[in-house]
């Protein structure tokens, strides 16, 4: 699974929207459409240390595609 598929999967599975989401992480609603979509990754590691915190999952497993 893609990371943008897995982060949709869990907002969705937290019972956030995109905007939501957006706002906890401290980035913009189309980053995190962006991001979903697969059209870019995050640049700097920490983001997604910052949503798999806001998730509630493991940020190796975020990041990892397989």
């Amino acid at each position: 699974m893609k990371f943008g598929e897995k982060l949709r999967k869990y907002r969705n599975e937290k019972g956030l929207t995109q905007a939501e989401l957006a706002k906890q992480a401290g980035l913009g609603i189309n980053t995190i459409s962006n991001y979903e979509s697969g059209k870019t990754y995050p640049q700097n590691r920490a983001v997604y240390k910052i949503l798999a915190e806001i998730l509630g999952v493991d940020p190796d497993h975020l990041h990892n595609e397989n």
